[in-house]
């Protein structure tokens, strides 16, 4: 089922002209996202951020918090 969803994504950006590859990988989303920009060797990190309160950042973290401070790529943050 993700690798359907991950597939439609991909049919849909490349619609549009933009090539993609698609990395399904297990793990801490955070810590997989910068290994994986890391092997990749990757200049840049896009992530989106899902608006969490302040409080719920605090408990749980965040993933974009995690990779901006942590990352050597540089990050954007998308905003909804």
């Amino acid at each position: 089922a993700k690798r359907a969803i991950v597939s439609g994504f991909k049919r849909e950006l490349e619609a549009t002209g933009v090539s993609a590859v698609i990395h399904l990988v297990q793990g801490h989303p955070s810590e997989v996202i910068i290994s994986l920009a890391d092997g990749l060797g990757a200049d840049l990190v896009v992530l989106g951020s899902v608006g969490m309160s302040r409080i719920s950042r605090m408990l749980s973290g965040s993933v974009s918090t995690f990779v901006v401070t942590h990352s050597r790529a540089a990050t954007l943050v998308i905003k909804p």
